[in-house]
C-alpha cells in the first residue's frame, strides 16, 4: 500500500486473519454499502466494507478543485470504469457488436461522479412494490439530512436561485410544465460546516469516526481493491466468502456472520447468480430495469449574466416521466458517463443539457445472462450480459418524452437542439435483479432486503427494486439501504465485542 490507500485502507491480511469477528461483510462502497454500513457501526456492529475498485476521489469531483479545460475531470471518470453489455435478445443470437455501458469501480462507486439529482420517488411509483411510501417517508427524511439535500424547503433552499431560474421556471408552469428548482445533494445549509458541499459516499465514509483500522478494532474497515467472486452457500447461509486481492492475484476466504449486496443492481445480482443462488431462488437475475432515457441540448442566443439553472418538471401518474435542465455550458453535448456537468457548467454558455427519464416496463426475461468469460483482473465481473427488450409501450413513451423535451426548450426561448434516444443501461439507474416480494415464490428477498431462501444475506441496493421510479434514484437507494439496515441491526442480535464497540 502507498499514499490514500496506506491511511484509510485496512490489509486484507488482517481481515483474513480474523474475520470470524466481523459482524456484517459489505460487498460495494456506493450509498447503499456506505449508508448501511454506518448505521451499522452507529449501533455497536462490526464492518468491513469490500470495494472492487482503488480509491480515486475522497469526495465528489465537483467538490475538487480539477480543472476540465482538456478533458481532464472526465479521464478520471472514465478511468474509474469498466465495460460492461447490454444487448437485445435479438443482438445475443446473432452475436451483434454492442456499445458498451460504463459501471464504476472505486471507494464511492458513481456517487464521486453522480449529476446530484435527488428528488423522491411519487406515491404511485410504489404501486408494483410490497411496501407503500408510507414505509419509506421516515427513511426519506433520514436520507435526505445524511445526504444534505437542498432545495427542499426550510433551512435548505435551492442551491441556484437565479433570475434566469425563476424564468425558466415561470415560463415552464405558465405552459403547462410545472416546474420547480431540482433537490440536489448539496449542502446549503446557512451553517454548514467547513468542506461540506456536494453528497457522495466515498466523503461520508472518510468523514466517519467509525472508519478505522480493522486490527485496533474499529467498527467500520475498508478494504479496496478486493472482488468477492462467490458466496458459499451451505445449508440456506453464506458460509464463507470468496475474495480476490487484485493488487496479489491471491484468493482468500472470509467467513462473516452476514453479507450484504450493495454493489448496484446489475453487479449484486451477478454476484447471487454466479453464486448459485438461483438454483434456491429461481428469480435471481430477472426484472431487470432501467430508466428510458432521452437527453437533448438546447441553445439561446446569446450568454445571459445570473443564468445558472438546475429545473425539473416533476413526472405525474399520467405522464411518468420527469424533465431535467441544467446549464448552462459552453459544450454542445454532454455525455452520461462522464457526469462532470458541475465541472463544466459555466456561466459564459448559451447551451443547456435537457434530460428526460421515463417508467420502463418491467419485464421477468430482462435478465442477467451469465457467459463465464473475463474472469482474470476482475473476477468475473464483466462475465455476463444483460439482454434487455423493450416493449411498444417503451416505444411510446420515449416519443413522449422526446417532444416534451423539444416542447420545454422552445417555451423557455432557446432553439431545441440534438436529440439522442439511449439504449438500455444508458441511464445508468439500473434496477432490480434481487427483486424484493411478499413470499417467496414472488421474490427473491423480503421487504426489509433479506433473501428469502439465504438465512445470512441481504441485499441493500435497487437490485431488490420490483420498478423503476420515476425519479432520479440515488435518494431512494439511499433510504432503502437505511431501512434495510435499521431491519438489519435489529435482526443481528448481539453487538460485535471488537474493542471499539465497547468504547
Amino acid at each position: 500500500m502507498s499514499g490514500l490507500d496506506l491511511v484509510f485502507e485496512s490489509p486484507l491480511a488482517d481481515v483474513v486473519a480474523a474475520s470470524e469477528t466481523i459482524d456484517c461483510l459489505v460487498i460495494g462502497s456506493g450509498t447503499a454499502g456506505v449508508s448501511t454500513a454506518l448505521l451499522l457501526a452507529e449501533r455497536g456492529y462490526r464492518v468491513v466494507i469490500l470495494e472492487a475498485g482503488p480509491l480515486r476521489l475522497m469526495c465528489h469531483i465537483g467538490n475538487a478543485t480539477i480543472a476540465d479545460t482538456t478533458g481532464l475531470a472526465s479521464k478520471v471518470s472514465n478511468a474509474s470504469t469498466v465495460p460492461t453489455r447490454w444487448m437485445t435478445s435479438k443482438e445475443a443470437e446473432t452475436g451483434a457488436e454492442v456499445t458498451p455501458v460504463p459501471a464504476w469501480l472505486g471507494v464511492g462507486g458513481r456517487t464521486v461522479f453522480w449529476t446530484g439529482t435527488a428528488p423522491r420517488y411519487k406515491s404511485w411509483d410504489f404501486d408494483d412494490w410490497p411496501i407503500g411510501p408510507d414505509d419509506m417517508s421516515g427513511y426519506y427524511d433520514q436520507a435526505e439530512r445524511v445526504m444534505k439535500v437542498s432545495g427542499t424547503g426550510g433551512e435548505r433552499p435551492p442551491f441556484y436561485q437565479s433570475a434566469g431560474q425563476r424564468l425558466a421556471i415561470e415560463r415552464l408552469t405558465a405552459a403547462g410544465l410545472p416546474a420547480r428548482p431540482t433537490p440536489v445533494g448539496i449542502d446549503t445549509h446557512s451553517a454548514r460546516r467547513l468542506g461540506a458541499g456536494f453528497d457522495s459516499s466515498a466523503a461520508r465514509l472518510l468523514a466517519s469516526e467509525h472508519l478505522g483500522d480493522f486490527a485496533e478494532g474499529a467498527r467500520v474497515s475498508l478494504v479496496a481493491q478486493t472482488i468477492a467472486t462467490n458466496l458459499r452457500v451451505e445449508r440456506g447461509r453464506v458460509a464463507g466468502v470468496d475474495v480476490l486481492d487484485r493488487r496479489s492475484g491471491q484468493t482468500y476466504l472470509l467467513r462473516p456472520r452476514h453479507v450484504v449486496l450493495a454493489g448496484g443492481a446489475v453487479q449484486s445480482a451477478r454476484l447471487a447468480l454466479s453464486s448459485g443462488i438461483d438454483k434456491l431462488s429461481p428469480l435471481v437475475g430477472h426484472y431487470i430495469n432501467d430508466h428510458l432515457f432521452v437527453q437533448s441540448t438546447a441553445e439561446f442566443p446569446t450568454a445571459t449574466a445570473d443564468a445558472n439553472m438546475n429545473v425539473m418538471m416533476d413526472a405525474t401518474r399520467e405522464r411518468p416521466f420527469h424533465l431535467q435542465i441544467q446549464g448552462p455550458f459552453k459544450g454542445t453535448w454532454y455525455h452520461q458517463s462522464n457526469s462532470t456537468m458541475w465541472v463544466n457548467c459555466n456561466p459564459d454558455g448559451t447551451h443547456m443539457m435537457l434530460a428526460a427519464f421515463g417508467v420502463g416496463s418491467v419485464e421477468k426475461d430482462n435478465r442477467i445472462v451469465l457467459d463465464g468469460g473475463a474472469k482474470g483482473e476482475y473476477g468475473g465481473m464483466q462475465g455476463f450480459r444483460v439482454i434487455y427488450d423493450r416493449t411498444a409501450r417503451d416505444a411510446q413513451r420515449l416519443a413522449d418524452m422526446e417532444a416534451m423535451l423539444s416542447k420545454a426548450a422552445t417555451v423557455m426561448g432557446s432553439a431545441p437542439g440534438k436529440t439522442q434516444i439511449n439504449p438500455p443501461g444508458g441511464a445508468l439507474h439500473e434496477i432490480g435483479g434481487l427483486r424484493m416480494g411478499d413470499t417467496a415464490d414472488s421474490g427473491v428477498t423480503d421487504t426489509n432486503g433479506r433473501f428469502w431462501r439465504v438465512e445470512n444475506l441481504s441485499a441493500a441496493d435497487a437490485s431488490v427494486f420490483p420498478s423503476q421510479g420515476s425519479a432520479n434514484p440515488y435518494l431512494t437507494i439511499t433510504a432503502w439501504s437505511l431501512r434495510h439496515a435499521d431491519a438489519l441491526s435489529r435482526s443481528l442480535g448481539k453487538a460485535s465485542t471488537a474493542k471499539a464497540s465497547a468504547a
